[in-house]
């Protein structure tokens, strides 16, 4: 199984669940796109991949353009609450 985390996950939740998960794949969103890189954008590359993704940004299941990318990319999807992942 592979994990994508994205940029309002800390690298460190990141690195604890590879750690954790070994042999699972668990990579952070700026191991592989610039930070600014548009959510529709890495939700089709993850797509492709077959990544979990894993995101503390509740309000991309709620603005249009992102609802649909996770909703077409039929994707598995973990939010974490705020608190989870205090940096």
């Amino acid at each position: 199984m592979k994990f994508f985390c994205d940029n309002n996950i800390s690298h460190r939740i990141a690195k604890a669940l590879f750690i954790l998960a070994q042999p699972t794949e668990v990579i952070h969103l700026t191991d592989k796109f610039p930070t600014n890189t548009p959510d529709e954008e890495w939700i089709f590359k993850m797509k492709q991949e077959g990544y979990v993704i894993i995101s503390g940004d509740s309000k991309i299941a709620k603005r249009p353009h992102q609802k649909k990318a996770l909703i077409d990319s039929k994707l598995t999807v973990f939010f974490l609450a705020k608190g989870l992942d205090e940096t």
